[in-house]
């Protein structure tokens, strides 16, 4: 029997302020998941991550946002999990709150 694929958006943010543990933690994640053949696409709030995750051969959508207040990406993230099929979700942030978690159940 054919296993379908999964898609997983993987939200998280490193910089010179927060450090690189929360990418660092999900790009194992990622790493983990992709041998089970799921696709991991990363939002990040700054070019930096982005540029990082890229290097690390990952997808990556730069969101121009500011990491200190992610319901205000909200918006725009919903749109991009409809583009790239996302399935489940992965967050990994001290920023999040109840409504940024009830708006990606959706």
């Amino acid at each position: 029997m054919k296993q379908k694929q999964i898609t997983i958006g993987i939200r998280a943010d490193g910089n010179e302020k927060l450090g690189m543990g929360h990418l660092m933690r999900c790009i194992s994640i990622a790493r983990a998941m992709q041998t089970m053949k799921a696709t991991c696409v990363f939002f990040v709030a700054q070019q930096a991550a982005g540029v990082f995750l890229r290097e690390q051969g990952f997808l990556c959508e730069v969101l121009d946002t500011d990491y200190m207040q992610m319901e205000t990406e909200l918006p725009m993230l919903e749109r991009l999990a409809v583009q790239y099929g996302i399935q489940l979700w992965l967050v990994d942030s001290y920023q999040t709150t109840q409504l940024y978690f009830r708006a990606l159940q959706k």
